[in-house]
């Protein structure tokens, strides 16, 4: 007697409306690696923190840049000095420094710290804390007053009146800054002559 159609095709012997799944042997093991391996889970832990951090500093670059971030140091220069008085026991200078911001955020100037020698001698050394602002792409002058006194006086004036030549003044300073970034330091050397 033979059976009907739909027997066999509810036992899925031939027919089947839906594929049956495969057999154990053809799916993929999953991949297994030896617990101090870098890509096993302990390993990932331990390098989670330099992901993290090589992420933030990457972060931190691309946002600067984005952001026109990219900063430069100002630009501190002596434009001049002048003799504004001179006697025997004093010899006081204004000199002239400019201060170029090249950066599209504003800077101010905290202090600047300088010494000044002539032909190798400390003559003068100080600070200037006024502070200044500096705004975006400008460039400002300020005034420092300098005093050189007693002993580096008659040395300096000797000079000028007998060897009738102008004395150069050679500079050394630190200029420190604040911006939206964090401090900036600025180092910086020159030269001017004077004369009477």
């Amino acid at each position: 007697m033979r059976k009907p159609l739909g027997a066999n095709r509810e036992r899925g012997v031939w027919g089947a409306s839906e594929a049956s799944p495969p057999p154990d042997f053809l799916e993929e093991p999953a991949a297994q690696f030896p617990p101090n391996h870098l890509l096993a889970p302990s390993g990932l832990i331990k390098l989670l923190p330099v992901i993290l951090f090589t992420s933030s500093i990457l972060g931190c670059t691309i946002l600067k840049e984005t952001l026109g971030f990219v900063a430069q140091k100002p630009k501190v220069v002596i434009e001049s000095i002048r003799i504004a008085k001179v006697d025997l026991k004093e010899l006081k200078l204004e000199v002239h420094l400019s201060v170029e911001n090249p950066n599209a955020f504003d800077l101010v100037l905290s202090d600047l710290h300088y010494s000044v020698n002539i032909h190798d001698s400390d003559v003068a050394s100080g600070i200037h804390k006024d502070e200044l602002k500096v705004a975006a792409y400008e460039k400002k002058t300020i005034e420092i007053p300098l005093s050189i006194q007693t002993q580096n006086t008659l040395q300096v004036l000797g000079r000028i009146l007998f060897e009738r030549k102008p004395i150069p003044l050679h500079w050394q300073g630190q200029a420190n800054f604040h911006s939206p970034i964090g401090p900036m330091i600025v180092k910086f050397s020159d030269q001017k002559e004077i004369t009477l």
